[in-house]
């Protein structure tokens, strides 16, 4: 698979996904609904939130994981483009 473009409609607002990959990178836009956080689960890898490396309290991000395996991250409610290279 190499693209998803979907959303999914909620109580609380719509939460809206697009992803696509290549050979080098992986690129994510995220919609979380207002008054809500999510848990956004990514492969290791050099993460960017709109061209910066990701740090909790700035840009809506709360905490950041990162691990050998994963980046994990709890984000709160809004628009983010993650890049992920590979």
């Amino acid at each position: 698979m190499e693209w998803v473009d979907c959303i999914k409609h909620t109580g609380y607002g719509d939460i809206a996904v697009n992803w696509s990959k290549n050979e080098s990178e992986i690129s994510l836009k995220l919609e979380i609904p207002v008054n809500t956080s999510a848990t956004v689960l990514l492969p290791s890898g050099e993460l960017q939130i709109e061209g910066a490396k990701p740090e909790a309290g700035k840009d809506g991000v709360i905490q950041v994981y990162p691990t050998e395996e994963e980046n994990k991250l709890k984000l709160g409610s809004g628009n983010y483009e993650f890049v992920l290279a590979n």
